[in-house]
């Protein structure tokens, strides 16, 4: 027992010695904070600095970062390794996606998609009470705070960033007062975004009464921040943001980088004279890289590594040993925030769209559980692309019983009410030119189902107006009733051998009623219509006979559409079938009918694109009448022929085009320069003016096109049989 007792004896001193000298060292160690400089694209470096610390084992105690340093630091604060950084930052599309609010077009509305591939070349205007309005001008950032929800996954309203498994700040500018903003609290997505937005390409965060915007405006190197955090020894991080070159001043994107670079060097000095003999200053070396190089970002993290690992004689000092290193980063993984569980919804007040529009659907978060993040931000894409929000953000705030998750959806200032005006043209070498004015006005939200008037007149060759009311059955119903009224004048001429010899004119008047039913994929729809087709003749060629009739009868649709561009399509496919069958049998003892049918199909590999397109028309007219003659000609349509140069009771096309991207544009600008190659062929049956039944034709283009935010632009060389060749200049869709 004597002996017993002086075995235990020593043995306790001996622990309460090594918990006594742990303490003691973890007191005496200094307290080091990281301070994580913006600087756009390179301030993906940061990441190759973490794995450096995490090699040389040197703990941090606090961070602060500014703009991509703020990114960087959050992820790392909440306790993600740098490697689970690096391959979020890896996933996202930087250079296509990232910096265009617009959600991809298979994500819109089918209304607006539909809309989106008939619309001109043009801009859209707000109309409200005190006139036109324009648009910011900016980007609301909604892809860039889907990302950064999915990059940190953290969606939390925080009380304190001190609750952080490492304390953070993140440093904002206030555009109202011009100071530097530093919040304790809050939802960290907004106030990284909040510290990446750059004036001028970025909309300002609101927060109460401030605006926030990019923190490099007033400390870019958070040196002075981080030590008033916590820090006794600052690491800082300086990734530079030199000035760009005159070649690459070329977007609103770049000019605003430019003006905050320049901003930036004065107090960037600041902050380096800041430092002191026991701080560390470490400089990536990214000669290479441009703040705006995104789609690179991540090349520049092995320098942002080797950097830090120069540094390795400094930081020495810093590092603990393997033990005590592997304790620090298992209290800060363990720390790690839990999922939450969402036990209510809140939609925030909005004031013209009906809250419940807003419908999440099954799954995503009805009841207590955790949010399907996927699920939600789909969602958010889908609300977003209906034109009627700047952005949608959403966060989780403690409850009683747990989390709620509210939706936050900023109405768009330019809304509800929009005028597009538009413009496209054709001219090509035969002499042939074609221009044409429109406006649409469009007045949203009329009522709490969500109903839509809308009207769009159209002044040039081709004469026309329509308006319509779309009215939904439900805020978020799939079912709709939609009553319909259009006029229109349409010219087209009469070929012989290939020349024009005469015109005549087609004038249209119609009233539809429908009901059908529109999900995100498609359309059904099945509607009452009654017209007064008149056909009369114009100039030359005068052997056509006018005529007037009357038409009731229904008209069935059927339409699927998941292209993910109208114009340069990568993927995804698109059909539609239009069929309208006379009530009554006409005097020649047929009944007349008027069938459609359009498919397209786009697939890729690598950067390069092979387009495959049918289009079929058939008209049984009861009658001689040339009301409803189908066309073929022109840019892809048997290029290399003049616009309509065939008419028939029937026509059958098909076409392939194989396209690359050759030039990219800046986000928001556009989607690039295409370059591609087009084959065509088509058999007319009953053909006008020919003696043959049929006609079987050929063609093909080599064409140049541009995707631009305003619209598509072509110029093509048309080619066809017997060495007839057009050079055709298109602005808007063919």
């Amino acid at each position: 027992m004597p002996t017993s007792r002086l075995v235990f004896r020593p043995a306790m001193a001996g622990l309460l010695c090594a918990v006594l000298c742990a303490g003691a060292l973890a007191q005496e160690r200094p307290r080091i904070g990281l301070a994580l400089s913006g600087g756009g694209a390179r301030g993906f470096s940061h990441v190759g600095v973490l794995k450096a610390l995490e090699t040389l084992r040197v703990p941090v105690d606090c961070i602060v970062g500014t703009s991509a340093g703020s990114a960087v630091g959050a992820a790392y604060a909440l306790g993600w390794s740098p490697n689970e950084i690096e391959a979020r930052l890896q996933q996202a599309d930087w250079d296509n996606d990232m910096f265009d609010d617009k959600p991809s077009r298979t994500e819109l509305p089918l209304r607006r998609k539909m809309r989106a591939g008939t619309e001109p070349v043009g801009v859209t205007l707000g109309v409200g009470a005190d006139g036109l309005r324009a648009g910011p001008g900016v980007l609301a950032g909604q892809k860039i705070s889907l990302f950064l929800h999915q990059f940190l996954e953290s969606s939390v309203d925080w009380a304190s960033f001190d609750q952080l498994p490492i304390p953070f700040r993140a440093v904002t500018t206030d555009l109202v007062s011009g100071a530097m903003v530093v919040p304790q609290g809050g939802s960290l997505v907004d106030l990284v975004r909040a510290s990446m937005a750059v004036p001028g390409a970025f909309a300002p965060v609101h927060r109460g009464q401030q605006r926030l915007v990019d923190g490099g405006l007033t400390q870019n190197l958070p040196v002075q921040a981080v030590r008033a955090l916590c820090a006794d020894t600052v690491i800082a991080v300086n990734v530079g943001n030199p000035l760009l070159g005159a070649d690459d001043l070329d977007g609103l994107l770049s000019v605003a980088l430019q003006v905050i670079s320049i901003q930036m060097e004065q107090n960037i000095n600041a902050s380096l004279a800041a430092l002191t003999p026991s701080d560390i200053l470490i400089t990536p070396a990214l000669s290479d890289i441009s703040s705006l190089d995104f789609g690179k970002g991540t090349q520049g993290i092995p320098a942002g590594e080797t950097a830090t690992l120069a540094a390795a004689p400094a930081l020495k000092r810093l590092a603990l040993d393997a033990a005590d290193y592997a304790a620090w980063q298992a209290r800060r993984t363990a720390r790690r925030p839990t999922v939450p569980v969402v036990a209510s919804l809140q939609i925030k007040p909005t004031q013209y769209v009906n809250p419940d529009y807003f419908s999440l659907g099954s799954g995503v978060a009805n009841g207590p559980g955790a949010v399907d993040v996927p699920a939600l931000h789909r969602k958010i894409r889908q609300w977003s692309g209906s034109g009627d929000f700047s952005l949608i953000g959403y966060s989780l705030r403690p409850a009683e019983s747990g989390y709620q998750l509210l939706i936050d959806p900023k109405e768009s200032r330019t809304g509800p009410n929009y005028l597009q005006i538009g413009f496209s043209g054709i001219t090509d070498s035969l002499g042939n030119s074609d221009f044409m004015m429109q406006a649409a006005l469009s007045q949203r939200w009329l009522n709490r189902w969500g109903a839509e008037w809308l009207s769009i007149a159209r002044f040039g060759r081709e004469r026309s107006f329509s308006t319509e009311w779309f009215q939904p059955l439900g805020a978020n119903a799939m079912g709709y009733v939609q009553p319909r009224l259009s006029i229109s004048h349409e010219p087209r001429r009469f070929f012989v051998d290939g020349h024009a010899v005469g015109e005549f004119s087609v004038g249209r008047n119609e009233f539809e009623l429908g009901l059908g039913l529109q999900g995100h994929l498609g359309d059904l729809r099945l509607a009452w219509v009654t017209s007064d087709l008149s056909v009369k003749p114009n100039v030359g060629f005068t052997q056509i006979a006018p005529s007037d009739t009357r038409l009731d009868g229904w008209r069935v649709r059927g339409l699927y559409d998941q292209l993910d561009d109208p114009d340069f399509p990568r993927s995804g496919s698109a059909l539609n079938i239009d069929g309208f069958i006379a009530g009554a049998v006409a005097a020649g003892g047929q009944r007349y009918q008027r069938w459609t049918l359009d498919a397209v199909s786009a697939h890729s590999w690598g950067n390069y694109t092979l387009r495959l397109s049918t289009h079929g028309a058939k008209v049984n007219p009861g009658s001689d009448s040339l009301a409803d003659v189908v066309g073929a000609g022109g840019l892809f349509n048997l290029s290399g022929y003049q616009p309509s140069q065939f008419l028939g009771r029937q026509v059958w096309q098909g076409a392939a085009s194989f396209y690359t991207r050759v030039l990219p544009l800046p986000q928001p600008l556009g989607s690039g320069l295409f370059a591609g190659v087009s084959l065509e062929a088509a058999q007319i049956r009953q053909p006008v003016g020919f003696s043959q039944d049929s006609l079987q034709r050929v063609g093909g283009a080599l064409f140049l096109g541009a995707s631009t935010a305003l619209g598509p632009a072509f110029i093509a060389m048309g080619l066809a049989p017997g060495g007839e060749r057009t050079l055709y200049l298109y602005l808007g869709r063919p």
